[in-house]
């Protein structure tokens, strides 16, 4: 049988063996050739090009129309710090994917921490329904534009912004988190 085995760790192995946290002979066995990466956040120059991969790739599972990241957008992400690293971004990029409406992605898709907003949770949930309500108040402007290009399937475009505006909204409260979202 001939096995390759590549083993990933956020931790330094050095400083466990010496704390004796790691074992020394399961150290050597594994470590073949070491490839040291920097977190995402020591190599912000890295997220425009990952964010544009993590958009070809998930918009074509998900089915998005969305084809570009608005320069605002790559922006914040590269502002970001990226505690959770490459499969932070990867998360927030399949969470404004499903959100976001038309071809671009735009800032208003990303998560608020991204945004550099505080996540807070309104006192009263009457609040958050009238913010809601609001957004959805240019449906009939949206509407409007959809009769006037001949769109013909008017019920499956407004059941399509309908489902997006809903995942987009259990997604941000959930905080990305997509078991918690399908809950």
């Amino acid at each position: 049988c001939d096995v390759r085995i590549l083993a990933a760790t956020n931790q330094d192995l050095d400083q466990r063996i010496q704390a004796n946290t790691f074992r020394r002979d399961l150290y050597y066995r594994l470590c073949g050739v070491s490839i040291t990466l920097p977190p995402l956040r020591e190599r912000r120059e890295d997220v425009p090009e990952l964010a544009h991969h993590f958009l070809f790739r998930y918009g074509a599972e998900i089915g998005s129309s969305v084809q570009a990241i608005s320069p605002e957008a790559i922006e914040k992400l590269s502002n970001y710090s990226w505690p959770g690293n490459i499969r932070e971004l990867q998360n927030v990029i399949r969470s404004a994917l499903i959100a976001s409406t038309g071809t671009v992605l735009l800032p208003g898709f990303l998560p608020p921490e991204v945004l550099g907003e505080d996540i807070t949770v309104p006192d009263e949930p009457i609040g958050e329904l009238a913010e809601d309500l609001a957004s959805w108040q240019s449906l009939p402007q949206l509407l409007e534009g959809w009769l006037v290009q001949g769109e013909q399937d008017l019920y499956r475009r407004a059941l399509d912004k309908f489902d997006r505006f809903i995942i987009g909204r259990v997604m941000q409260h959930t905080s990305g988190n997509q078991l918690r979202a399908s809950e």
